[in-house]
């Protein structure tokens, strides 16, 4: 009787610290998790974090006929957090273990958020609503969904046109080094400013009714809410002839823009969130994209649509996706079942697709 008292007291101790993990960090959430020890007066706080996404995916390709089943480890990643010496000075480690087929096949810029070390950073907070300073490698303040932990979509990846307005091609949640000013997440003001190796970053947002506005899904429920965002990242960098990208803060190479606006609106267990994006760069014509996520929490299932647009010079591509989560512990311990397709100019499919994701996150 003793050991099961015990235990409760622990588990809801933990749950009370998550609830608080992420304030004064880098990067909203931080896939942080539900295990903290700290001294009585609350200078020293130390805890970590687990993150494991096992799929099952099968496509289709109809323009080459062939079908493939895989099983795959989406993400699988640890990470330590907490603040030393003072409650205002925090920290953030976190690294991946996943097999990155991609990165290997050489599919993808060599540069950024490869590294098995995804993020190093501490973040002092002068006010902890008003400003806070952080350095090392962290993810750059841009568009919702790509500052979002990948713990907390309604998908088992983020929409695929996030990919091709990311600030490093191909890729979702990009870090890199450098230092960022800002004033946390989800305050009724919130913005970010980044200086880092490869381009300037910036992000502007508004969230009302107390809005968690960095995760995906209604599970806190309540009346309606919103939050919306402005963001903008302007290219230090190009991909040279190996595919990795150059920075060099003296450069004065400002020839590429990406900018987006995003929100995110939640009532009574239904949430949405969407993004526009525009993409300019020298001598090129401009593109756009956006994209779309709804889902609706009934007790602990949730069933999921999306929609995916992106315009590159001379044509466009689709993504039709739909889906259904069931919540056994939040986001701590749950499943994702999702199908779609994606088209192109032609209005081929190319390819079909459908998977279960489990998730499991401490």
């Amino acid at each position: 009787m003793y050991k099961k008292t015990a235990f409760l007291v622990c588990a809801m101790a933990a749950l009370i610290s998550f609830n608080n993990a992420y304030a004064g960090t880098t990067t909203p959430h931080a896939d942080q998790g539900l295990f903290e020890v700290k001294s009585a007066d609350g200078n020293y706080r130390l805890g970590f974090s687990a993150l494991l996404q096992p799929r099952l995916e099968y496509q289709h390709w109809k323009t080459k006929d062939s079908n493939k089943l895989n099983f795959d480890l989406n993400r699988a990643r640890f990470g330590f957090y907490g603040n030393v010496f003072d409650p205002a000075l925090t920290f953030l480690f976190q690294a991946q273990f996943e097999h990155d087929a991609e990165r290997k096949s050489g599919l993808r810029p060599k540069e950024l958020g490869y590294a098995s070390l995804t993020d190093f950073s501490i973040n002092y907070a002068f006010s902890q609503e008003f400003f806070h300073i952080a350095a090392g490698k962290f993810t750059v303040p841009f568009a919702r969904q790509q500052v979002m932990s990948p713990a907390r979509y309604q998908f088992a990846n983020a929409l695929s046109t996030n990919r091709y307005f990311a600030i490093a091609p191909e890729e979702d949640n990009i870090r890199d080094i450098g230092v960022m000013f800002h004033n946390g997440w989800n305050n009724p003001l919130e913005y970010a400013l980044a200086i880092v190796q490869h381009g300037i970053g910036a992000r502007l947002g508004y969230n009302y009714n107390n809005i968690d506005g960095y995760d995906a899904v209604d599970l806190k429920g309540g009346d309606f809410r919103f939050g919306v965002g402005v963001s903008g990242y302007l290219h230090r960098s190009k991909l040279d002839k190996n595919g990795n990208l150059k920075g060099d803060l003296l450069s004065k190479d400002f020839n590429h823009i990406n900018a987006s606006a995003d929100f995110i609106i939640k009532a009574h267990g239904f949430a949405t969130n969407g993004v526009f994006y525009y993409n300019w760069e020298k001598s090129k014509e401009a593109t756009m994209g956006a994209g779309l996520d709804l889902g609706y929490l009934m007790g602990s299932f949730e069933p999921v649509l999306r929609y995916g647009w992106y315009k590159p010079v001379g044509e466009q591509r689709h993504e039709i996706m739909g889906g259904l989560n069931y919540y056994a512990f939040g986001h701590n311990l749950k499943t994702q079942l999702y199908g779609g397709v994606y088209l192109d100019a032609q209005k081929e499919l190319n390819p079909i697709i459908a998977g279960l994701q489990l998730q499991f996150a401490l």
